[in-house]
């Protein structure tokens, strides 16, 4: 008989409707409220630098993130800081 003992780390759950997000959305904390705008992103790695890059344009917010959202992604932000809409999307 064994008695070795494993370990699973568990992480707390989304929201149920961020468990089957499609896109990722860009948001921005202005004093204790996160602001969002039109914008999904087909990628975390795009949400995360697009809201960077809004944190790092306007002094009011005082933080920025990337959240799960259940919309269609609707625009592309390049490596060099473009925003670009993916044709034929909603937004």
């Amino acid at each position: 008989m064994s008695t070795e003992t494993t370990t699973v780390k568990t992480t707390p759950a989304l929201d149920p409707a961020a468990s089957a997000h499609r896109s990722w959305r860009a948001e921005v904390r202005v004093k204790s409220t996160w602001h969002l705008n039109i914008c999904r992103f087909e990628t975390e790695e795009e949400a995360v630098a697009y809201a960077w890059r809004l944190f790092m344009q306007s002094p009011l917010p005082s933080a920025s993130r990337a959240t799960p959202s259940p919309d269609e992604p609707t625009h592309r932000f390049t490596s060099d800081g473009k925003l670009l809409p993916i044709e034929g999307a909603g937004g």
